[in-house]
């Protein structure tokens, strides 16, 4: 499986806490057929920004603890990019980084929790025309989307990819994510993709993703539609390198 969302990097944000845990949750990936994982660390954290040198640094010292300790997993760097502010101009500027490192072309962007902003569509717009993919993180977690589809229809209409939260699908989160997380997966003519958004090793864990794609699979009534949403699309989605690791 390839895991497009996770804050495995040591104390860079909410993340993991320290290398012994971030080694943690790489074993728990590995144990549920995990290969490439996404390190996509909030883009602000305590006064400090994500950006893309940085976040490759952690990755390669990350990438060689678990090298040093044949760990078989491919970490590749990220972020998750708020959509305010704005991040064209950061972009432009290359100071964040895309899903899979700087020779990336596509984005994981998340959405406020307590409302769809304004500009959104046209931030989504924005982005595209620089020649960008979306994934747009967690939709279902999102207040207003959980009353009102209108937002995630439209960007499922420009091509943008869905991604659902391991914890939702399981009903880590209440009723309400879990409920939009199931009318998100339903619409099969959607790009969806289950990533792990994990966290800790204790909790919102990496190993939840196998779960997640279990109960997606009954769900939809079809493994093969649930087993594209870990491996196919979220594998497109990486560079070249990206996709050899996997």
């Amino acid at each position: 499986m390839i895991d497009l969302h996770n804050h495995i990097l040591p104390g860079v944000d909410d993340g993991a806490r320290n290398l012994e845990e971030a080694l943690e949750m790489a074993r728990q990936a590995v144990a549920v057929g995990t290969t490439v994982l996404a390190a996509t660390p909030h883009r602000f954290w305590r006064g400090q920004e994500a950006t893309a040198d940085r976040v490759a640094w952690h990755v390669e010292r990350l990438q060689g603890e678990l090298d040093r300790r044949e760990i078989p997993l491919r970490v590749v760097g990220g972020c998750e990019i708020p959509l305010q502010p704005d991040p064209t101009e950061p972009l432009q500027n290359g100071l964040l980084s895309p899903l899979g490192g700087p020779q990336s072309k596509t984005l994981l962007v998340e959405p406020p929790f307590d409302r769809i902003p304004g500009n959104a569509l046209r931030l989504v717009d924005e982005l595209q025309e620089m020649g960008y993919t979306l994934v747009l993180a967690h939709p279902e977690r999102n207040s207003e989307v959980q009353r009102d589809m209108s937002f995630v229809e439209a960007c499922a209409e420009k091509g943008v990819i869905l991604q659902l939260t391991s914890g939702s699908i399981l009903g880590h989160f209440g009723r309400d994510p879990r409920v939009a997380a199931n009318a998100i997966a339903m619409r099969t003519d959607w790009k969806v993709i289950i990533s792990s958004d994990a966290h800790w090793s204790h909790d919102r864990t990496p190993g939840l993703l196998g779960q997640a794609r279990d109960v997606v699979a009954e769900w939809v009534g079809d493994e093969a539609i649930a087993n594209r949403m870990v491996e196919d699309l979220p594998r497109s989605l990486l560079p070249k390198a990206g996709k050899k690791a996997a």
